[in-house]
């Protein structure tokens, strides 16, 4: 079990390595980071607890992250799609299986948009969390909304570890077509 805590460890650790070069670099000017926010989309199974350690690290160079209120347990409401033809047809948009993720994370951006003055911020999705964030800001308008620009809320979109493709097959499309709808 001590083994199989290090890992684990270890994977996260590499995980906000990797983050926090890829938003170092991201930027024209380390200086302008604290001048934006970070919100962090957790991925699936993920919690918003489990990216702490990000948020502790960012702080030091008093970059601001907040991260969508997700508990582990609210992935069991993708369990909702059994119920549909789309889900068996492999033919579901993310509105279909990830309306919960996608309402708290509209949320938790105008939340952070707020604490940034109203300056546009990072999104940074991790696995899934990268194409909830996509399909949050698809078609240049922001979720649910037929009139708010998404660069009004957003300036970069940084995924990692992300699926960002579907499989060829929809047989093994395990976002039962989700990847798909936001690639159209």
């Amino acid at each position: 079990n001590g083994i199989k805590h290090n890992i684990h460890y270890t994977h996260h650790m590499w995980l906000y390595i990797a983050l926090c070069t890829v938003i170092l670099t991201a930027t024209q000017s380390y200086k302008m980071l604290p001048k934006t926010r970070i919100v962090v989309f957790p991925g699936y199974g993920c919690s918003d607890q489990d990216y702490l350690s990000l948020k502790t690290i960012c702080a030091k160079y008093a970059i601001g992250v907040d991260s969508v209120p997700i508990q582990r347990w609210e992935w069991l409401s993708v369990l909702k799609g059994l119920a549909t033809k789309e889900y068996w047809n492999y033919e579901c948009s993310p509105k279909t299986l990830f309306d919960w993720y996608l309402k708290k994370a509209t949320q938790a951006v105008k939340e952070s948009v707020i604490k940034n003055n109203g300056g546009p911020v990072i999104l940074c999705g991790h696995s899934a969390g990268g194409w909830l964030a996509r399909s949050l800001i698809q078609n240049g308008t922001f979720y649910d909304s037929t009139k708010q620009s998404s660069s009004d809320y957003v300036s970069a979109l940084i995924t990692l570890g992300t699926p960002n493709t579907g499989h060829n097959n929809p047989k093994y499309d395990t976002t039962r077509g989700c990847l798909r709808y936001i690639q159209e």
